[in-house]
């Protein structure tokens, strides 16, 4: 009674601890579910959400996987930088085993975007392709958003007629669809072919997504757009549009950063149009950006304007401002190219193993190959050893054979009953030696093909290898062929070939086809043989 209580007592802690499990695994499924409805509307409050789930480290299976899929996307969405893929590394091998093909496509897509940030580019588009093919084409924007990140990657890569491909196909799944998507595509099209310098092609982009961000009413849309056309028409030389195009940009200020940058190209057309006091006005404010590029063009460009106004003392002042930018620049670079140097010996470094690795597999796999062929070639020759020696004895048997049967046909003692059956048996013996060594032929694995051959294919086989089936029935069946000779002079050559075929127990159309013949031909040459030899001798030839 007491084992049972206990057992009973534990049967119930154990319930009661799986229930508790159960709903603490559960507990975050609608919260999990309310993240996902509003990531694409509202990231920040999905994010708000995904943090506050209680216990998120100890979820489990595919709760677990969601959850680390979804917290990857309201963070890049959310501008929250990602170090590392270890998170939504999770949510890849979870779906990489199961059936939603489409939540593997986005942990692929986010695990491309973590690469992206820490500017891996080569592994972020093999996600994206990866991403690409289980991503059902129905889904339309989020395929078009592949397209963009992968046109990216490639322009990052300076690899621009592959980029500006995948901002066409972007473009033709996200038309009519989604405006402002469609737009960025049209202006990043315009941006691959700016960098190319084909000025005409980049317009004609450039104008159309200009018209589309009017009417969507999106000033950081017309602030790039406008920016990007004034810089191409001042690469053009025709600095007053692009005077009206970067005033017009300059209008819908973005961000510091990029007002900067646009105060700083103002600056640079106002100069081109000799306009020097706005120009000055402009650098100066190019000078407070951020980027140390902007800051060190607008220092050159302030320092060569106050050398022409022969303003000694503020054009030394904004040349020592340039140069200290400068030497950072050239320090950057140096830093980048000593890095790019130290890249480049790892590579080397690692290639050299690679080749000894490789030269030394390889000279394994000759050896491997040689001891291969040695072995080969020693079977081969125990084969055909064997092979060999299998004939010679052959042809011992049938040498003995042959005495035996002189020597029984010239003794007088014995009597002529026991003398016909011990020849009989000799016979039967020699016919069987035969047999042997034509097995052991080329021809006799023909013949045995032609057997088992469909009737379309034991013409073809029959034409090509007759001669030899033939040569070696006659060679191996000399001693039958020479004892039925003996015995029926008449038979002729084709006669005795039938009479071995026969014995051979072939079917007739392969007797057909060895002696190439037709099926009354056949039948008239029975009939021949029938009166050439005894019909005890003919029974045992044809009859089977």
């Amino acid at each position: 009674m007491r084992y049972l209580l206990l057992a009973f007592s534990f049967f119930l802690a154990a319930s009661v601890l799986c229930q508790s499990c159960k709903e603490e695994t559960t507990a975050a499924r609608p919260m999990l579910v309310a993240a996902d409805s509003m990531m694409w509307s509202n990231p920040d409050s999905a994010l708000l959400v995904l943090e506050q789930i209680p216990a998120s480290r100890e979820l489990q299976g595919e709760e677990r996987a969601l959850y680390a899929l979804l917290l990857t996307q309201a963070r890049y969405k959310s501008c929250v930088p990602l170090k590392d893929d270890s998170l939504i590394r999770i949510a890849v091998n979870y779906y990489k085993g199961g059936r939603e093909k489409e939540r593997l496509a986005q942990a692929y897509f986010y695990q491309g975007c973590v690469y992206v940030e820490n500017e891996e580019l080569s592994k972020a588009i093999e996600l994206y392709l990866k991403s690409l093919e289980l991503i059902p084409k129905r889904d339309s924007i989020f395929v078009a958003m592949l397209y963009t990140h992968l046109g990216s990657c490639y322009s990052g890569q300076k690899l621009r007629s592959i980029a500006r491909d995948m901002y066409k196909k972007g473009y033709a799944f996200c038309v009519g669809k989604d405006s402002a998507r469609t737009c960025y595509l049209l202006n990043d099209i315009g941006d691959t072919f700016l960098v190319e310098y084909q000025l005409d092609s980049a317009l004609v982009y450039y104008r159309q997504a200009l018209e589309m961000a009017s009417a969507l009413q999106r000033s950081d849309l017309l602030f790039s757009i406008c920016s990007d056309i004034a810089a191409l028409y001042n690469e053009q030389g025709r600095y007053a549009e692009a005077e009206f195009y970067i005033s017009k940009a300059l209008s819908y200020q973005s961000s510091k950063k990029d007002y900067t940058l646009a105060c700083s190209t103002k600056g640079d057309i106002l100069g081109d149009l000799n306009q020097s006091d706005s120009a000055i006005y402009y650098w100066k404010i190019g000078a407070e950006s951020s980027n140390i590029y902007v800051k060190a063009s607008s220092y050159d460009c302030l320092f060569r304007e106050y050398k022409k106004m022969k303003l000694w003392k503020e054009s030394t002042l904004y040349a020592d401002s340039f140069f200290i930018y400068y030497d950072s620049i050239q320090a950057m670079n140096d830093r980048a190219e000593l890095d790019k140097l130290m890249d480049n010996h790892l590579v080397e470094l690692h290639k050299r193993e690679l080749s000894a690795r490789n030269q030394q597999i390889i000279a394994g796999l000759v050896v491997a190959f040689l001891v291969l062929v040695a072995i080969l070639i020693i079977l081969y020759l125990w084969h055909d050893g064997r092979r060999k020696k299998k004939y010679v004895d052959l042809q011992q048997r049938l040498m003995e054979n042959r005495a035996k049967a002189i020597f029984l046909s010239e003794a007088t003692e014995a009597s002529s009953d026991d003398r016909n059956e011990e020849l009989q048996k000799l016979e039967k013996e020699r016919f069987r030696i035969c047999l042997s060594l034509f097995e052991t032929t080329a021809g006799s694995k023909r013949l045995d093909e032609l057997k088992k051959a469909t009737p379309s294919t034991q013409i073809k086989i029959a034409d090509t290898y007759r001669t030899l089936i033939v040569s070696n029935i006659r060679k191996s069946f000399a001693d039958v062929m020479g004892d039925l000779k003996e015995r029926y002079p008449n038979l002729t050559n084709d006669d005795l070939l039938y009479c071995v075929l026969s014995l051979l127990r072939c079917p007739k159309d392969v007797i057909l086809h060895i002696a190439n013949v037709s099926a009354d031909a056949i039948k008239v040459r029975k009939n021949r043989i029938k009166g050439k030899i005894d019909a005890e001798q003919f029974f045992h030839i044809f009859d089977y």
